[in-house]
């Protein structure tokens, strides 16, 4: 009976982890994900005799209040919710790995790859069988931008290669290899310069925490090799620096509204054509609806609220980076947390859970 209410949690889990990719636009799903959250605080109540709250929690639940206070003036209050929401969702995985984190360590990188393999199977499929498929911003294996020369799928497999490349340098198979083979293939295809980034740090920092750089140097390197170049490469695609001009755009909202339009709401800052970066073109043209990148999306929604997500964010930093353990799920966390300093990807739900869900194993209890 344990083990099948065990095998249903994981399969109920990577249900909700695999809607959460597709780029779901439903107020059904919204709400689904209000009780899933209810559900998984239920199930850490019930399984242990008392919930121990991590570091840095209960400034993260000032952060969520501010929020549902940000939304009183906030201009487009829909997208506000939708933020707390989701990163309340965050939370409840954030909690739930770091009180079971012992029990889930292992079954969690299997379920990160399967994901990371039924999504790379649906985006071939899509790409041999329906290559007009419509462009959808936030899902992990549609085209993301209206050129089609950017697929959020590389994003997810970055966290995927990290998990192949421990397991090389510790346990090693064969199937290992393929993986990674195919997860080359991934990245390449998917032109995300922020996936590639991430996937450097998320390597330079396990490696150097293992201790192995000097023992595994060639292989170390040939990552990091394998990171620049798969950036370099995207470079040829698109622009780089011409394309990211919101920290201006973020600089200048916060002039004109030191507390904020709402979180969700850069577009309207972005459209600002008072605004000196008015001109200055994105990849979506002049307007953007999105600050590609989490903190500054914080402070642009906030206003000076706002810092109070940045001294989250740098507390759990430090505190990975002095106390854990794992290096792994420290990894792990790092990589995306970089991803989401320079891509839309905290908005899609899956990566913002498996964010907070390597963060409670990154320094369980």
């Amino acid at each position: 009976m344990k083990n099948f209410l065990n095998r249903g949690f994981w399969v109920a889990l990577f249900i909700l982890f695999f809607a959460g990719g597709l780029g779901l636009y439903l107020k059904e799903f919204r709400i689904l994900v209000v009780i899933i959250q209810a559900v998984l605080l239920i199930v850490v109540i019930l399984s242990r005799h008392k919930v121990f709250l991590p570091k840095g929690f209960l400034l993260f639940i000032l952060f969520l209040l501010l929020i549902w206070l940000n939304m009183a003036w906030s201009k487009g209050r829909l997208a506000t919710l939708e933020y707390l929401i989701l990163l309340s969702g965050g939370g409840a995985f954030w909690l739930l790995f770091f009180n079971l984190g012992e029990k889930f360590k292992d079954t969690f990188g299997r379920l990160v790859i399967v994901l990371g393999i039924v999504y790379g199977g649906s985006f071939l499929v899509n790409l041999l069988l329906f290559p007009q498929v419509p462009i959808r911003s936030w899902t992990l294996y549609l085209p993301g931008a209206i050129s089609r020369n950017h697929n959020h799928l590389g994003d997810l497999w970055a966290v995927v290669m990290l998990l192949v490349v421990h397991k090389l340098l510790t346990r090693p198979k064969w199937w290992h290899w393929v993986v990674s083979a195919v997860g080359v293939f991934f990245l390449a295809v998917s032109l995300s310069r922020s996936a590639y980034l991430s996937l450097g740090i998320g390597a330079f920092y396990l490696f150097n925490k293992l201790g192995l750089a000097k023992r595994y140097r060639s292989f170390y390197i040939l990552f990091l090799v394998l990171a620049a170049s798969l950036f370099l490469y995207a470079a040829f695609f698109k622009s780089t620096l011409l394309a990211r001009p919101y920290v201006g755009q973020v600089l200048w909202g916060f002039s004109k509204w030191p507390w904020g339009v709402g979180v969700g709401n850069f577009g309207i800052i972005s459209a600002d054509s008072q605004s000196p970066w008015w001109n200055v073109p994105t990849r979506a043209g002049i307007v953007t609806t999105s600050a590609h990148n989490l903190a500054l999306e914080m402070i642009s929604g906030m206003g000076v609220l706002g810092f109070v997500f940045a001294f989250w964010l740098v507390y759990v930093l430090v505190d990975i980076l002095k106390n854990s353990k794992e290096a792994l799920f420290s990894a792990i966390f790092l990589a995306i947390g970089v991803n989401f300093m320079f891509d839309t990807t905290y908005y899609i739900p899956t990566m913002l859970w498996l964010w907070f869900a390597s963060l409670g194993l990154s320094l369980k209890r």
